[in-house]
C-alpha cells in the first residue's frame, strides 16, 4: 500500500500518541504497583505471619498485626464469599463484591494493597493511605499528564508547519492571484504533496503574469499606432477643412456649395474623431503626474465656467458640493477632462430645457462625484457598453450631433488611472446618472 507523505506524517503521528498514550498508562500502573507496595513495606504487616496467627488463633490475633482502625481485613472462600472479616462488619449475605461495589470501603479511604490464597481461604488486605504518598502519585500523574499535553502541543506546532501554515499560505496565493496580483510566489517548504501544488500555482502564475505582459505590451503598440496615425491625419484633414471653409467663401452654385460644406462637416467630425483617439491612445500609453489637491475647489471652478451657458440653455442646475476641502491625488487636466466630457455629454444629447445636479460626497477612504440629468437618458441596452471605444447611441443622431463614441471611454481611462471607477446608475430612469468614484489621500 503506498501511502502519501501526508498520510505517512499522520500515521507517524497517531502512532505517537498511541505509544505515548500506552507509556503514560504503564507509568501510572507502576506508580500505582509501587505505591501499594511501599504502603504494605510502611505498615510493617508480615502477611505470611498473619495469616499463621490467624490460622492458629483466629481473628483475635489479627489486633497484634492492625493497629490503625482505618486498616481492614477481609477473609473470603475461593469463591469470595466473606468468610470473616476484621475493622468491617459486612450486612447479611452481603457479599465481598458487593462491599467492593458500594460506598462501604470508601468510609475508611483504604486502598486494596494485598491479596493472599492459602488453602481454600483468600486474604484481601486494605490499609489506608500514607498521605506523602498519596500526595506522590498525585504529582506524578499530574507530570504524565504535562508531558502529554507538551508532547500534543509540539505535534501539533509541527502538524501546522508541515499542512495548516501551508494551506494558508495556498489560500492566500491564490486570492492574490485572483485579484490579478500575478506575480504573488508561494513561498514554503513541506517536503510533501503541498510543494507540488505550491509549483503548479507558482507556474501557473508565471504563465498568466507573462500573457498579461504580452497583452499589455501589445495593447501599448496599438495605442501608440493609432496615435501615431491619428497625428499623421491632423494635417491632411486640417487642410481639408481650411480649403473647404475658404470655397464656402466664394461664390458657387447651389449644388457645389452643398457638396462643400459636407465635405467641410464631415471633415471636422473626423477631425474630432481624430483628436479623440489620439488623446484615447495617449491616455493608455502615457502616465501623467498626479499632485495632492482639494477637488471640491478644482469642480467649484470648473463648473463655474459653465455657469453662463447653463443660464443661456435654460438649464437649471444644481450644484451640491461640501464646505470643506477633500484632499485627493489627481492630475488636474485629466479631472477637468473627466468633468467636461460628463457636462458636455449632458448638454449635446438634452440641449436645453433640461436639470442638471452635479454632486460630491465622501467617506474615510473614497470621493464620490455624481452627475445626473433629467433628460432623454440612455436605453437599457447600451449600459453595459457605453464605456467602451467606439460605442454611439442612435447613430443617425450622433453624426448630426458630432459625437465620436469616445468621450465616456476617455473618463472611464481616466478613472483607471486615478485607481477609481466610473459607471452608469442603471436604477436611475429618469435620465443619467454618471457615479465616478475616487480613491481619497491616506
Amino acid at each position: 500500500m503506498n501511502l502519501s507523505k501526508i498520510s505517512k506524517h499522520l500515521l507517524k503521528g497517531y502512532i505517537l500518541i498511541l505509544c505515548m498514550i500506552l507509556a503514560l498508562i504503564l507509568a501510572v500502573y507502576g506508580m500505582y504497583i509501587g505505591y501499594t507496595n511501599s504502603l504494605l513495606d510502611q505498615s510493617s504487616i508480615d502477611m505470611d505471619q498473619l495469616i499463621e496467627d490467624y490460622e492458629e488463633y483466629g481473628m483475635k490475633s489479627i489486633s497484634h498485626h492492625i493497629s490503625s482502625e482505618k486498616d481492614y481485613l477481609i477473609i473470603t472462600d475461593k469463591y469470595y464469599n466473606i468468610i470473616d472479616s476484621y475493622n468491617i462488619y459486612p450486612k447479611a449475605n452481603e457479599s465481598f463484591f458487593d462491599i467492593q461495589m458500594s460506598d462501604e470501603l470508601n468510609q475508611y479511604d483504604a486502598y486494596y494493597v494485598f491479596e493472599d490464597y492459602n488453602g481454600e481461604l483468600v486474604y484481601h488486605l486494605y490499609l489506608s493511605p500514607l498521605e506523602e504518598q498519596f500526595n506522590m502519585l498525585f504529582i506524578f500523574l499530574s507530570i504524565a499528564i504535562m508531558i502529554f499535553i507538551v508532547f500534543s502541543f509540539f505535534y501539533a506546532k509541527l502538524t501546522s508547519k508541515k499542512i495548516i501554515e501551508p494551506i494558508n499560505e495556498l489560500i492566500l496565493g491564490a486570492k492574490a492571484i485572483g485579484k490579478g496580483d500575478y506575480s504573488y510566489q508561494i513561498k514554503y517548504i513541506t517536503d510533501n504533496e503541498l510543494d507540488y501544488i505550491r509549483d503548479e500555482i507558482n507556474q501557473m502564475s508565471d504563465q498568466l503574469q507573462d500573457e498579461t505582459n504580452r497583452r499589455i505590451s501589445l495593447e501599448n503598440e496599438r495605442n501608440q499606432l493609432i496615435m501615431n496615425l491619428s497625428h499623421d491625419i491632423k494635417t491632411p484633414l486640417t487642410n481639408v477643412i481650411g480649403y473647404s471653409q475658404t470655397l464656402m467663401d466664394k461664390p458657387l452654385d447651389e449644388h457645389t456649395k452643398k457638396s462643400i460644406e459636407t465635405i467641410y462637416t464631415y471633415g471636422l467630425n473626423a477631425a474630432a474623431l481624430t483628436e479623440e483617439l489620439f488623446d484615447y491612445s495617449k491616455i493608455n500609453t502615457h502616465t501623467f503626474t498626479k499632485e495632492t489637491l482639494d477637488i471640491v475647489e478644482l469642480t467649484r471652478l470648473k463648473l463655474a465656467e459653465y455657469i453662463h451657458q447653463f443660464e443661456t440653455l435654460n438649464i437649471d442646475y444644481e450644484f451640491i458640493l461640501p464646505e470643506y476641502a477633500i484632499n485627493m491625488s489627481l492630475n488636474k487636466l485629466m479631472y477637468y477632462r473627466v468633468l467636461d466630457n460628463l457636462i458636455q455629454n449632458a448638454i449635446k444629447y438634452n440641449q436645453k430645457d433640461f436639470s442638471l445636479s452635479i454632486s460630491i460626497t465622501d467617506t474615510n477612504k473614497k470621493c464620490t462625484i455624481i452627475i445626473e440629468d433629467n433628460g432623454i437618458g440612455i436605453p437599457p441596452r447600451y449600459h453595459e457598453s457605453i464605456f467602451n471605444p467606439l460605442t454611439r447611441v442612435e447613430n443617425s443622431r450622433n453624426r448630426e450631433l458630432g459625437g465620436t463614441g469616445l468621450g465616456l471611454s476617455i473618463v472611464k481611462q481616466i478613472a483607471l488611472k486615478h485607481q477609481g471607477q466610473v459607471s452608469l446608475d442603471g436604477q436611475y430612469d429618469e435620465g443619467c446618472r454618471f457615479i465616478l468614484e475616487l480613491p481619497k489621500e491616506n
